[in-house]
């Protein structure tokens, strides 16, 4: 296979005011994010700008590789998708609020360009993440112990503090070759993650997190050592429903409530989105609303008013109304935007995961990576709409996946170049930074 990197292929920043402002906003980027307002939306804002700046100035433009362009014409895309369906359903003032999560994903472009300028910019990032892990379990530990609460909640809920812990489980797990000077802490800090997860009572936390730790192990470990270790993710989310009581309580009423909904539908009085059997409700509700709507939807945030026919027919129950999303972003996205946002969409979240897995065995650390974000945020959007539709979770995709993905195309593309006896333009040391 031959490969020609381009002269402005990998522009290479390692020094100066900038970077210091580039890998500390970085490294802060995870830190506190579920206990401080708009932390994660903020960095990633403050990222932007800096990337938006560069990129007038000239020293952020470059050429980029394929499968970098490709993914970042898919996040543009996903944005007009927004435009689009929303000038074509009428423009009001919920897309006027939609507008500021949706052009997240136009200036990603900036925040890509600046971000892959900088070789330290994946190892700043998982430094903060080791860090947050430390600071999330202080954050539960509050929340159980001196505040009394059921649920280890942060500053917003169980169902955003659950997921976000789990990722960042997952960051250390696939980051622990990259992080050779601090691996001592990492077991100390994944333990406590988990344990904070536990404490979040997050169902789809748990799921999220057995998937990522089924397909670490998967691609990890070899032979007989490949078996133990799918037996062990296997066996400690059993061990955890047999021995935490909270763990039991959770996924228990979750079976009751999915069963009863498929036997007698939405039971009387049962309106709270906790509940499975309203979730389903709402996601059949989200489904009546894109058949009817099928190319181009209702548009963003016009949930409450795309279902409330069926429930003024009597066609769903009236506690599909009370919420203001459907609690799955795969429906939220068909319904908004329909089938054309929707395959954008699955585009944009599956295209990284195939050249990830594709590229595999040339940066086994930084495909991994990847791909656990990927699958994290597929299995969280199963019962969240939050991932792809709010501030936050939009910003922990995009951020990470920026870093990821440049991190790993630099990694294939310098080895491949290596490979076919064309001379580098990274040395080992910056290419295993």
């Amino acid at each position: 296979m031959s490969a020609v990197v381009a002269k402005n292929d990998l522009v290479l920043k390692g020094s100066g005011w900038q970077a210091w402002l580039v890998y500390g906003l970085l490294f802060l980027f995870p830190v506190a994010g579920v206990s401080v307002n708009h932390w994660f939306s903020g960095i990633y804002a403050l990222l932007a700008l800096t990337g938006l700046v560069a990129l007038f100035n000239g020293s952020a433009r470059q050429t980029l590789f394929k499968e970098e362009r490709i993914w970042l014409w898919l996040c543009v895309a996903f944005f007009v998708s927004f435009l689009v369906s929303a000038l074509v359903n009428g423009w009001e003032r919920p897309q006027n609020s939609a507008l500021g999560v949706a052009v997240r994903y136009l200036f990603v472009v900036p925040l890509f360009l600046l971000l892959r300028q900088y070789p330290k910019a994946g190892l700043a990032l998982l430094g903060g993440v080791l860090v947050a892990v430390f600071e999330v379990a202080g954050h539960a530990y509050y929340d159980i112990y001196q505040l009394g609460k059921a649920r280890a909640e942060g500053l917003y809920s169980p169902n955003f503090l659950g997921p976000v812990v789990a990722l960042m489980v997952m960051y250390l797990l696939a980051g622990w070759r990259e992080l050779r000077r601090v691996r001592w802490l990492l077991p100390v800090a994944i333990l406590l993650g988990v344990w904070a997860l536990v404490m979040s009572g997050s169902r789809g936390g748990y799921v999220g997190l057995v998937a990522m730790v089924l397909l670490w192990a998967l691609l990890t470990f070899r032979g007989r050592l490949r078996v133990l270790m799918l037996a062990v993710a296997v066996a400690l989310p059993l061990a955890g429903y047999f021995m935490v009581d909270e763990v039991t309580q959770r996924v228990d009423v979750a079976v009751t409530e999915v069963t009863t909904y498929l036997v007698k539908g939405v039971p009387e009085g049962v309106h709270g989105a906790e509940s499975s059997a309203i979730r389903f409700e709402m996601w059949r509700a989200a489904w009546m609303t894109f058949l009817d709507h099928p190319l181009l939807g209702v548009g963003d945030d016009n949930y409450n008013a795309g279902v409330q026919p069926y429930i003024d027919r009597g066609l769903v129950d009236v506690g599909v109304g009370r919420h203001g999303h459907p609690h799955n972003a795969y429906m939220n996205v068909l319904m908004c935007r329909g089938m054309v946002g929707y395959l954008v969409m699955m585009a944009m979240l599956f295209y990284p995961l195939y050249y990830f897995a594709r590229s595999y065995r040339d940066s086994p650390s930084t495909a991994m990576l990847g791909m656990v974000h990927t699958i994290g945020f597929a299995i969280f959007s199963i019962t969240d709409a939050s991932t792809f539709d709010k501030n936050n979770f939009t910003s922990i995709y995009l951020l990470c996946m920026a870093v990821f993905l440049s991190w790993h195309a630099a990694r294939v593309n310098q080895r491949r170049l290596y490979q076919d006896g064309v001379p580098g333009r990274l040395s080992a040391t910056e290419t295993a930074g």
